[in-house]
């Protein structure tokens, strides 16, 4: 099983290469963190959706309403 963990980009620089490599690899998964020290997860899992639709998403995050768990979903995640 091949994954891809997001959960700890501390810079900008990182959340590009993350990206690049979500396009350029194939996944069984990934493993999104919402809470990005230096990006927005919602808008990664968007951005991933873009050039994967297929590909598993889990999100992790402390946040637990039920609109952030709607956002979650309406962005791509499974």
């Amino acid at each position: 099983m091949k994954l891809l963990a997001l959960s700890d980009i501390h810079n900008n620089l990182a959340a590009v290469r993350a990206l690049r490599a979500a396009e350029t690899n194939t996944y069984d998964a990934i493993i999104l963190d919402v809470l990005l020290p230096r990006a927005d997860g919602i808008e990664v899992c968007r951005a991933i959706r873009k050039v994967d639709a297929r590909v598993p998403i889990l999100m992790l995050t402390a946040l637990d309403s039920l609109e952030d768990k709607i956002t979650g979903l309406d962005a791509g995640a499974d």
